[in-house]
């Protein structure tokens, strides 16, 4: 998910901005509920290369991976994150 206005949103990770549409992964709406871990990451906007040495990602994809299978599947969205992350973490290996 890029942002309408690049340089407009911070990354989670370092709080610079994101100015390169290509360094930019976000994520959406994971969850409304307010005691799942995931919950604080609703909105976030990342640069790849900070999620990509960033100690917590696996940690995250394991959450995501959880919602998704809590979700049977059925939220796309929530796959279609969890694979971007993967991806991202095989790269950076």
């Amino acid at each position: 998910m890029a942002s309408a206005f690049p340089g407009s949103e911070r990354c989670s990770i370092c709080n610079e901005l994101l100015t390169d549409p290509a360094d930019h992964m976000g994520v959406g709406r994971i969850t409304d509920d307010h005691s799942d871990p995931l919950h604080a990451h609703n909105h976030a906007h990342f640069h790849r290369t900070c999620l990509a040495v960033w100690p917590r990602l696996s940690g995250l994809i394991e959450d995501l991976e959880r919602l998704n299978a809590e979700a049977r599947g059925e939220d796309d969205k929530i796959y279609r994150t969890v694979m971007d992350l993967v991806t991202l973490r095989a790269k950076a290996a």
